[in-house]
């Protein structure tokens, strides 16, 4: 009856058998882990995308909110004020182009500051980064800096194009410089991104018009 002997039941694991489960316990904890580090990975790439998105609405709305309320209004020099109210170009110690202006609407709540509800600000391209600028008020000692503020990072060119309405006003054309007379009907802001590539976005601009002396102080 070969009582001697223990049933197979009463066997414990052989060797062969521990190694073998010990093998796919190992595997099916690295594919666990794989597929957890696959999902925060891709959760981690969706955040910094999602990041981006926003960084990029941010910059573009805050050109649409300047350039919706862009107005004629120069600079003052010698207690003269240009005839020009817009400058482009190579300026503002930009790595490529630059835009400057004035703009309407700087919330100053019952003129509690000493400054006027208008605001020359300033877009340039500054080591990599898009940057918005302001001064504090609208005409600065010219030994006073701007303001600047990083809008977007990543950023290889700017460039900016305007458009020009015909004499009989229903056509017109886009201009890569901005011409010495005439009010551009339309800006449209170029950027090149180091992942995103090219991005350009077209903003209409309010028409001239003439500011009083009293909302220039």
């Amino acid at each position: 009856m070969n009582k001697g002997f223990p049933r197979r039941s009463e066997q414990g694991f052989t060797l062969l058998e521990m190694l073998l489960a010990l093998v796919i316990f190992t595997l099916v904890s690295f594919s666990s882990w794989q597929v957890l580090n696959t999902v925060a990975s891709a959760r981690d790439v969706q955040a910094d995308n999602i990041k981006r998105l926003e960084e990029l609405d941010y910059a573009f709305l805050m050109f649409k909110q300047d350039l919706r309320q862009l107005i004629d209004r120069g600079v003052r020099v010698d207690g003269k004020v240009s005839e020009r109210a817009v400058f482009s170009g190579e300026i503002l110690d930009s790595q490529d182009q630059g835009l400057t202006f004035v703009r309407a609407g700087w919330i100053n709540t019952q003129s509690r500051l000493p400054r006027s509800s208008l605001q020359r600000v300033y877009y340039r391209l500054y080591e990599g980064r898009l940057q918005r600028g302001y001064d504090r008020v609208l005409d600065p000692p010219f030994d006073i800096e701007p303001v600047y503020r990083n809008l977007l990072s990543g950023v290889n060119e700017l460039k900016f194009r305007f458009f020009y309405r015909s004499d009989a006003g229903k056509s017109g054309q886009w201009h890569d410089e901005m011409k010495e007379h005439g009010w551009p009907s339309a800006i449209a802001v170029s950027l090149v991104l180091e992942k995103e590539g090219q991005i350009e976005r077209r903003f209409i601009v309010p028409g001239s018009f003439e500011v009083s002396h009293g909302s220039e102080t």
